[in-house]
């Protein structure tokens, strides 16, 4: 069944109405400004909605306010206003306007026709309209001399209070649709209406299926799919019917999706797209399936997926901003920060509210090894950090920055107890869902899942070359250099300069991270890592890279085909990867280390800020 996300924010609409039609689009039509948009392409979820441009309606306004929009879909009406767009206007134009929908682009357009209904009674006032079992239009009019709050008092006597109408309109020479009877019916003839050409007797039925236990409705469900013929023109449309139905019943059917994902009616792919945009947390691989998706040849499937993908929240994204600072002072799996204390399993030790105490106000509740000390010397200098160690010779306090200051005790004129050193403010560069989303993630940490605490020694700090000769810059595979060149330009060149970048807590380094800043086509990244053995001995590599990824280790390339047994030696080990990456793409670079069987030296790797 179809299901309606929020609108972003900056589209002006007052008293918002859902328009349908059977591909599960809908629109938005503003009843004061009289405005109508096409809903799909300003819903879903992005930062600063504000920021972005505006929508353009996809008709042009004649009259205002509207009241009521509905789409021609009734046999009893004629063929040729089938589709039409219906709008209820009841101030200057009193009556039904009419206009012919028309692709456009990745949405609609309207162009208007001869207004269905009009009157020049003054107190004609259609608010509503609706098309009934019988196919039949049905125009709900207020019928009221004064209409509006601002124009005439709410205590005018004139204000009609008891009376209103409802027209009935139905085509000439043209029978009614007989009612499909709804209430009560079996589930099995509630699917059969899902086959009925009128818009509104299917969103009846589809009301009165999700109504129903899913015990139920899907085993019907799956015996009436099976009993669909293939050879049908409207098959597609009943297969989205059906994929509607599991929606509904809140049951992902992976294979229906894939098929409509598939079909060769670009309407049933946008819909099928929509409905993964829902379902993205329980199919797998939906980011996957949504990359394809938005290369698909049709814009309006397309749209769907860029839609859909706005919903996929990176909650580590948060956490991983410069502006936030998190991985400046916190740790996880070994990497990043050391001022604060280590992350990995915060989230199995301490419950949410904690978590998000912590962040809101982080003086309230500070760890005794983070608790600050604020050390004033006899020459007016103030010292704050988090206690390093101390002696009857000096302390040492480690700053927000990092840095460990060593104060000589002789200097010390005053010690006292300090605050926590986490930045206060944190929530003011954020956005509400972005402090959701950095809560959730902390408190995920260390339980079961994508963010759980792993057991393979995996890079977690990587080394990025920054200034790379214009030779290593080359991306061709014919100008990997040979171990020689290597170790000259790259193990011993002069100048060069290494910043540090972290992988992602399941272990993967995002390479759009590192690539440069609007770059386009290949790139070549030159990384370094380090793998640590406490004895001579031999390790299995298990490496994720794109393809041309080239490595070297000690100086010499080793075959990415053969990471098996690979012999290493005693403390540590450099390794050198020389990565293609392609902006934009998500490619990901994972380097796991374990031991051989049998291998006498325990493997680490090299962690820290």
């Amino acid at each position: 069944m179809p299901c309606y996300p929020q609108y972003l924010p900056g589209v002006p609409v007052n008293d918002k109405i859902l328009i349908l039609e059977d591909t599960n689009c809908d629109g938005k039509a503003d009843a004061s400004g009289g405005a109508n948009y096409f809903g799909t392409a300003f819903s879903g979820d992005v930062d600063y909605p504000h920021k972005h441009g505006g929508i353009k309606q996809f008709l042009q306004k004649q009259w205002r306010p509207t009241s009521g929009c509905e789409f021609v879909s009734s046999r009893q009406f004629p063929d040729d206003a089938h589709g039409n767009y219906l709008l209820n206007n009841c101030i200057g134009f009193q009556g039904v306007l009419q206009y012919k929908m028309r692709e456009d682009g990745s949405g609609y357009a309207a162009d208007p026709v001869d207004p269905l209904l009009k009157s020049n009674d003054p107190n004609f006032r259609p608010v509503d309209l609706e098309f009934g079992a019988d196919g039949c239009l049905y125009v709900v009019d207020w019928y009221n001399p004064l209409v509006g709050h601002m124009q005439h008092s709410l205590r005018d006597p004139n204000r009609d209070h008891f009376h209103g109408r409802v027209w009935r309109v139905k085509a000439k020479d043209r029978p009614l649709v007989v009612p499909t009877k709804i209430a009560g019916e079996p589930t099995e003839k509630l699917l059969d209406a899902l086959n009925v050409y009128e818009d509104r007797t299917r969103y009846r039925a589809r009301a009165e299926l999700r109504a129903r236990p899913a015990a139920e409705v899907i085993p019907a469900l799956e015996t009436w799919v099976a009993a669909l013929d293939a050879r049908d023109p409207d098959f597609q449309h009943h297969l989205v019917e059906a994929l509607w139905a599991y929606q509904a019943q809140d049951v992902v059917n992976e294979p229906l999706l894939d098929r409509l994902l598939a079909s060769p009616e670009p309407k049933a792919r946008a819909a099928a797209t929509r409905v993964l945009s829902f379902w993205r947390d329980r199919a797998g691989d939906a980011y996957g399936r949504l990359r394809k998706l938005v290369a698909d040849e049709h814009p309006l499937v397309r749209l769907e997926a860029v839609r859909a993908l706005s919903f996929f929240r990176d909650q580590e994204a948060i956490f991983r901003r410069a502006e936030v600072a998190c991985m400046k002072c916190h740790a996880i799996a070994k990497a990043w920060g050391n001022i604060g204390p280590e992350l990995s399993a915060v989230g199995s030790i301490s419950p949410p509210e904690y978590v998000v105490a912590s962040i809101l106000t982080p003086d309230a509740s500070i760890k005794e090894a983070y608790v600050t000390r604020n050390v004033v010397t006899d020459s007016g200098e103030v010292h704050t950090g988090v206690l390093v160690d101390r002696d009857e010779l000096r302390v040492r306090l480690r700053d927000a920055t990092g840095k460990v200051i060593t104060i000589p005790m002789a200097e010390i004129e005053e010690e006292v107890e300090g605050k926590s050193l986490m930045p206060k403010g944190l929530t003011t560069f954020l956005t509400e869902q972005e402090f959701l989303d950095l809560a959730k993630f902390v408190s995920e940490l260390g339980k079961p899942g994508p963010y759980a605490i792993r057991s393979t020694p995996t890079i977690q700090r990587w080394k990025l070359l920054e200034n790379p000769p214009a030779k290593l810059a080359k991306a061709a595979a014919d100008s990997i250099p040979a171990d020689e060149e290597f170790e000259k330009l790259v193990l011993k060149g002069p100048g060069l300069r290494w910043k540090t970048a972290y992988a992602k807590t399941a272990g993967g380094l995002p390479l759009d991270e590192l690539v440069a800043p609007g770059g386009s086509g290949l790139q070549t990244l030159w990384l370094q890592g380090e793998i640590i053995l406490d004895a001579p001995g031999p390790v299995d590599l298990r490496i994720k890279a794109p393809e041309g990824t080239a490595a070297w280790i000690a100086g010499k390339r080793i075959d990415l085909a053969q990471t098996g047994s690979v012999p290493l030696a005693h403390g540590g080990n450099r390794l050198t990867r020389r990565v293609p990456a392609t902006p934009g793409t998500g490619q990901e670079v994972q380097f796991e280390v374990r031991k051989t069987k049998g291998s006498p030296c325990r493997v680490d790797v090299a962690g820290g800020p």
